[in-house]
Parts: structure tokens; sequence; C-alpha cells
């Protein structure tokens, strides 16, 4: 993530739909915000549960058919959008990094769950098999409470 990353929408949780118009749907904008929120529910979890050890994961770009089903056409302009947004990122050296296979993409997640509980940064975001750096907005700690709580709220029916 990018340290100009745009903060978490909680209203996009919020004021969510799955009669939402395809026309009006933003998938760039919607993969952000769930990986956005990735980081903000570990640091959040780690928060208010520190018995308990948290982590957010960035595998990397791997390659498996998951988008299959999505028509190359849609997966273009998610490409050229993103590229049209964020050109400071194309341009910037090591960015286009190798795709990596399934079992090179578990790699940072296992590390994680195997490092020991005093080298575990709880809360933190691994990528790479390391601390990575995550963005300002993935440091909103108001942010991170608001999607928890949200999280919490549409969740409490199936709560016991």
């Amino acid at each position: 993530m990018q340290d100009d990353a745009p903060r978490l929408d909680v209203d996009y949780y919020r004021n969510w739909s799955l009669e939402k118009d395809a026309e009006g749907f933003d998938y760039w904008a919607a993969y952000q915000q769930s990986k956005l929120a990735d980081i903000l529910i570990a640091k959040e979890f780690s928060r208010r549960y520190p018995q308990l050890e948290t982590a957010s994961c960035h595998p990397g770009m791997i390659y498996t058919d998951m988008g299959k089903h999505v028509y190359d056409e849609t997966m273009f302009d998610i490409v050229l959008d993103f590229i049209k947004e964020y050109p400071f990122v194309v341009a910037t050296e090591g960015f286009w990094r190798p795709v990596k296979s399934p079992q090179e993409g578990a790699s940072t997640t296992i590390t994680a769950v195997s490092l020991p509980s005093n080298e575990l940064i709880s809360g933190g975001y691994y990528k790479d098999c390391a601390v990575g750096k995550a963005s300002q907005s993935a440091s909103n700690m108001d942010d991170a409470k608001a999607l928890f709580d949200w999280c919490d709220e549409v969740t409490s029916l199936y709560q016991s």
C-alpha cells in the first residue's frame, strides 16, 4: 500500500448492498478498501484482545486461476485505472515484481504464524516474510475502531 492511500471509508461498508448497480461499482476502490480493512482489523483485534496474536499478511501477486471468471476487459480496465490513478507507483523501481506461485505466496503467512510470540509484532503488517511498511491510512486507529465496531454490529446476530 502506498503512503498516500485513501483512508478507509466505513460508510462504504455501511451502505453496501448486493443489489448495487454493476455500473456504479468501482472494483479497484473495493479492492483497496478490503486490503486496508484487513490491516486495520488485525491492529484493532490486537488492541482489544492483547492476549491474542494477530497479523495481516500481504502474499504478493499470486499466479492462480482465481480470476478466471473475470472478463479480460474488466481486468484490463482495473489495471488501466490503477496506472492512471497512481502513475508514480508504476514508474517506481521494483514495483513490478515477479508473480509468485501459490507456495511462494503462502510463505509470508507461514512465516507469521510460525514466529515465536516474542518475535511476532501483534497487529503487524507482514509482507515478503518480514514486517512491512503499511500506509498512513493503515495506521489510523480511529478508522480501525470504527471498522471493528461496524463488523461487530453486523455480526451481532451470529455471536453467542
